[in-house]
């Protein structure tokens, strides 16, 4: 099951259990809504705390790179935090290091 839990005081999105490709248009879709609801309240720094995610496969980075745009596209930034060691594989596995990169930090 997925989940996105929003602190809008704390700018951070939480995203909570498997983010597979069953559940990709739900997890962009939901994205997208609660990015959107950061930006209506002026928020344009934006953390995603991925601590909470369990299962994993490669539709997780097309979802991550879609947020990634659609924040661009609004002038908003983005950073992964509490990034999970099956997420780090997937971004080596996939050669994305360069992207994400940019868009990750350390907690």
């Amino acid at each position: 099951m997925f989940k996105i839990v929003s602190n809008v005081d704390k700018n951070t999105i939480y995203i909570q259990g498997d983010l597979v490709f069953s559940c990709v248009n739900e997890a962009e879709k939901s994205g997208f809504q609660t990015l959107t609801k950061c930006f209506n309240a002026n928020i344009t720094h934006i953390n995603i705390d991925l601590s909470e995610v369990k299962a994993v496969d490669s539709s997780l980075m097309a979802v991550l790179l879609s947020w990634i745009k659609f924040a661009s596209s609004k002038g908003a930034q983005l950073k992964f935090i509490a990034i999970p060691k099956a997420v780090e594989s997937l971004i080596q596995l996939n050669n994305l290091n360069n992207i994400f990169h940019n868009y990750t930090q350390e907690v």
